[in-house]
């Protein structure tokens, strides 16, 4: 189950950035890929200010399965609104 979660998670990251070019017709791959890194540096450097005994992998693990539910949250809400856009367009 976390295999397919882990896999899954990645191919959210690249299926993300296709739906975005298709729908709005630009590329924000390099967009997210900064916030993504961005925001886990960000949870590490707070864990960090309050132990300095971190555990990278604990917080990395913790953090991709949130990203999981955000990625898919974000991917099916564009889906909609792609397929929105597309029945709008043929009427």
């Amino acid at each position: 189950m976390h295999r397919a979660m882990d896999v899954t998670t990645c191919i959210l990251l690249f299926s993300i950035q296709a739906l975005c070019q298709t729908v709005y017709g630009y590329d924000l791959g390099v967009l997210i890929q900064i916030l993504v890194t961005l925001t886990f540096m960000a949870i590490v450097l707070r864990k960090w200010y309050k132990n300095p005994e971190v555990q990278v992998a604990k917080i990395f693990k913790k953090f991709w399965r949130i990203l999981f539910l955000v990625l898919s949250s974000i991917y099916l809400t564009m889906l909609l609104v792609y397929a929105i856009l597309k029945s709008i367009e043929l009427f």
